[in-house]
């Protein structure tokens, strides 16, 4: 909101009196209400403020103090062509200005700190709650952009000329190296990680790098050795060396790339195939014992043996399955719960490697039950199938650090 003298943030507090009460009148109170929010520290993980204070710390901002200069200048960068960031606040140009942001989101609260220190503008938006599917934090942003847009409306400008060269070095998947290497919270890339597609004019085309769940696709069309700008936007995405990617939605991020190896297109398969093995299995294998026993078919103690330490793998594997899905449907939960040592949580790297202990006999099992010819031969492939199913469950486990160890 503009800061002008005598307007602003900074007379709210002045024009906020106590209406004195009428006498024999009954002081009304609102209904307590219980809001959304995590159990964290607020001075912790989120300003714990009040409105005028802030309007008081925006309007410092803007008076052009020379701590203030300090804090606003921009001090690293992955790409000098490309915003950076300071000691607290990101560059983030809007409509042709200088626009530096800094926003936070946990459990049930988001908050976006903004100024347009050439315009003496400052925006703070603060909600609690997370909105529709947790949109909350995209909402919150979209109110920011729209004040800048009312306030400093961007200039037309010509459609960028794209240069003709190769893009194809800068297809491929990309994961933020903000991800986490040692926790579960790096099974999220599992699931989403944004990609880059060259296209043979010249562009290309990215889906997952926007923080706008409207926009997950964009196109962009080269304007400089490895820069690039969006094409009907805003944005821009360059590749400072071979396999990084920097975008100016989020400066404070780089994107790495992804060998094929490691890209959801070929662990996120692995990974449902054996669980759907795994669930399959847990079902269907006790199934398989009552029909033996009903049939009086005899087995060997070593194949009965096979058969429950499959069976026990598989029981585990759903149990862990589903606490996972759990989880990781509501990435608020796990945000809070890694750092709090949520008892549930801990127990997930439990059951995928018990899981493990029971699956590694499978293997030898499954050459002895060839050898042996135990069971029937459509046994023998599907206990063979959901071997190898298990393999390459858990080898996407290992490298996701959803087991123990």
């Amino acid at each position: 909101m503009p800061q002008h003298a005598g307007d602003g943030f900074a007379d709210d507090d002045r024009q906020q009196r106590v209406v004195p009460r009428r006498p024999g009148s009954a002081r009304r109170y609102a209904a307590p209400r219980t809001g959304q929010y995590a159990p964290w520290t607020p001075s912790g993980t989120g300003p714990a403020v009040t409105p005028a204070d802030m309007a008081r710390y925006l309007t410092y901002q803007l008076d052009g103090d020379p701590i203030a200069r300090k804090l606003q200048q921009r001090h690293v960068t992955a790409d000098d062509r490309m915003p950076g960031m300071g000691y607290v606040l990101e560059g983030r140009p809007r409509n042709g200005s200088r626009l530096l942001y800094k926003d936070g989101d946990v459990p049930g609260y988001h908050s976006a700190m903004a100024l347009l220190p050439d315009q003496k503008i400052g925006i703070y938006v603060v909600v609690n709650g997370d909105g529709t599917a947790g949109a909350a934090a995209w909402d919150v942003q979209k109110i920011v952009n729209t004040i800048v847009d009312q306030s400093v409306p961007a200039a037309s400008a010509p459609s960028p000329t794209g240069l003709s060269t190769d893009v194809s070095a800068y297809a491929g998947s990309y994961r933020s190296a903000r991800t986490s290497q040692t926790s579960l919270m790096k099974a999220s890339s599992l699931f989403s990680v944004p990609t880059v597609q060259a296209n043979q004019d010249g562009t290309l085309t990215s889906t997952g790098l926007s923080p706008d769940p409207d926009r997950s696709t964009q196109h962009w069309v080269q304007v400089g050795p490895g820069l690039f700008q969006e094409r009907d936007g805003q944005a821009r995405i360059s590749f400072p060396e071979p396999g990084i990617l920097v975008s100016s939605a989020i400066p404070s991020e780089v994107y790495e790339k992804l060998p094929w190896y490691d890209t959801p297109n070929v662990n996120l398969p692995l990974f449902a195939a054996g669980a759907l093995a795994f669930l399959l299995a847990a079902l269907g294998l006790p199934i398989a014992a009552v029909l033996r026993r009903r049939r009086r078919v005899r087995t060997s103690r070593p194949a009965r043996l096979a058969g429950c330490t499959a069976w026990l793998s598989a029981a585990l594997t759903t149990a862990f399955l589903a606490g996972f899905a759990l989880v990781m449907a509501d990435p608020n939960v796990v945000m809070a719960a890694l750092p709090l040592g949520s008892p549930s949580l801990l127990a997930l790297p439990v059951l995928a490697t018990l899981s493990l202990v029971f699956a590694v006999p499978m293997v030898p099992a499954t050459v002895l039950a060839w050898r042996g010819r135990w069971w029937g031969r459509t046994a023998r492939i599907s206990y063979t199938l959901l071997t190898l199913a298990a393999a390459g469950f858990f080898t996407v486990a290992f490298d996701y650090r959803l087991l123990l160890f």
